[in-house]
């Protein structure tokens, strides 16, 4: 069977599938006609199922078909783990998010979000922090540490368990773009802005005036598609515009 088609183009998209050229040469009789215009006549119906098992695997969203590209990492895991602790408890706990597995129930009442590594694992001192400089009047007891781990703190899978707590989901983030990207994800993704407290020290210019971590262009610029998300949003991007920098929350630990 003949028939006419790009072969370039064609013959380009079976080499990005990892299909071999030798096998592409033995599957079809290509005979040109134009520069863009060739006759392509089958030879292997074999190889040319298998061209096609091959294009169909791939086109499979699962972290084992893309094992077989090469490229796991392209594809999202099918589950998510949420690091977590409590007062009074030493060693932090995993909770377990997948498809088909009931949400867990909150043990508190409320939620701390903290970004930084360092800063959730010494979570009895950063909330001190937070009710210092932060305006958080909740006691330690009714509280959840959550550590963010970047924005997987957003995997669709995490949000529904963020969404059980009765309180509050504060969020202790750099005051940056990062922080700006990960808390507006989380409301993107569902999170209630009246119960979703991005929290900022209450000397935050005398902070910004002082850090020597300054804005880019180019982060200055992002910063205008999150511009209008929330009254909190817009305070922070004002700050960071006027001051040209920005603020990660290690710096907080010298005061912890």
């Amino acid at each position: 069977m003949k028939q006419s088609l790009n072969w370039k183009v064609f013959s380009g998209q079976l080499l990005k599938h990892g299909i071999k050229l030798e096998e592409i040469n033995q599957a079809f009789g290509v005979t040109r006609y134009s520069q863009n215009d060739y006759s392509v006549e089958v030879l292997s119906q074999d190889l040319l199922q298998k061209f096609i098992n091959i294009i169909n695997s791939h086109s499979v969203k699962s972290r084992t078909a893309a094992s077989h590209r090469g490229n796991s990492h392209a594809v999202n895991v099918d589950g998510a783990l949420l690091v977590s602790n409590i007062a009074n408890n030493d060693v932090p706990y995993n909770h377990l998010f997948s498809k088909g597995r009931d949400v867990d129930t909150p043990v508190k009442q409320h939620c701390l979000i903290i970004e930084n590594l360092e800063c959730f694992l010494a979570f009895n001192r950063t909330f001190e922090f937070a009710k210092n400089y932060c305006d958080v009047e909740i006691d330690i007891d009714d509280v959840e540490f959550v550590w963010a781990a970047g924005n997987s703190i957003s995997n669709a899978l995490i949000i529904p368990y963020l969404k059980k707590f009765q309180g509050k989901v504060m969020c202790l983030f750099d005051i940056d773009l990062g922080g700006l990207i990960i808390y507006s994800n989380l409301l993107k993704a569902g999170l209630e802005p009246s119960n979703t407290k991005y929290l900022i020290p209450s000397d935050i210019q005398t902070r910004l005036k002082n850090s020597n971590r300054k804005a880019t262009a180019k982060e200055l610029n992002a910063l205008s598609p999150i511009f209008g998300l929330s009254e909190t949003t817009n305070q922070i991007i004002t700050l960071i515009r006027h001051y040209n920098s920005t603020l990660e929350q290690e710096t907080y630990r010298y005061e912890l």
